[in-house]
């Protein structure tokens, strides 16, 4: 009986000391906006500091790898701001339509968004919506760097791409928010629209990160570029016009990067 008794006071403890545990840890699998990393990315970075700013292209585009990458293998949050202005506009004789403006300013990205990103709850849509790395000298056209105070600014300039989309060029590495010509006639079917050809340029596409020179961690990091439309042989609705061309600028600003 004496036996019986110990192990079941012994099974109390036991039990005890589990829902103890369980209280104390809110941070569980369905709490995914708990501050604590629920996922294996590495917890090993060491601070290395950046005594000297590199002049050598090849450093610097190596340093602009390393900054992208600092996001991928070491951060859970950052939060995207993305804007876009539709800064010219010619919509030919579609502009008896009243709202034939409006529809081309949306058709070609007119927004203004922003959205918090955190890996624990969406690993794909994380990584989806940052830049991606492997950039070298080659594919820009500029790389330069600068001390502001306690960070290093890297401006690099890559140069214009005809029709942009995954199979050529940079931009579709930078960014997911550049506009296609299939997103583009996509677009005008949502309007009902069409065109008999469309066109996209991308141009003055440059990135600008902010490293910490204490630690090399990626505060800021900054995607910028213009896209011209050109369309011809276009139908808003049942309206007919001869061509429609304009011209947006967009912005995507990644800030509050951490864990």
């Amino acid at each position: 009986m004496k036996k019986r008794i110990l192990n079941f006071i012994s099974l109390l403890l036991v039990l005890s000391t589990v829902f103890s545990l369980v209280s104390c840890n809110p941070d569980t699998p369905d709490n995914p906006d708990s501050t604590e990393p629920q996922t294996d990315k590495s917890t090993t970075l060491a601070p290395v500091e950046i005594v000297e700013v590199p002049t050598d292209a090849n450093e610097l585009s190596e340093m602009l790898n390393a900054a992208i990458e600092y996001v991928e293998l070491y951060c859970y949050r950052y939060t995207k701001h993305t804007v876009c202005n539709v800064n010219s506009l010619n919509v030919g004789t579609l502009s008896t339509a009243s709202n034939a403006a409006d529809a081309f300013r949306s058709i070609f990205g007119k927004k203004d968004v922003t959205i918090d990103y955190n890996y624990n709850t969406s690993r794909d849509s994380f990584a989806a919506n940052f830049p991606q790395s492997g950039y070298t000298v080659n594919d820009m056209s500029s790389i330069t760097a600068q001390q502001v105070d306690n960070s290093i600014v890297i401006t690099a300039q890559f140069p214009s791409e005809s029709s942009p989309g995954e199979e050529s060029g940079q931009l579709c590495k930078l960014t997911n928010d550049y506009l296609s010509v299939e997103d583009v006639n996509k677009a005008l079917t949502d309007f009902n629209s069409s065109a008999s050809s469309v066109s996209v340029t991308a141009s003055d596409i440059k990135v600008k990160a902010t490293i910490n020179a204490k630690d090399s961690s990626l505060t800021s990091l900054e995607v910028s570029y213009t896209q011209r439309f050109n369309l011809s042989g276009v139908t808003l609705v049942k309206l007919e016009g001869s061509s429609v061309t304009g011209t947006s600028q967009t912005t995507v600003t990644y800030s509050k990067i951490g864990v």
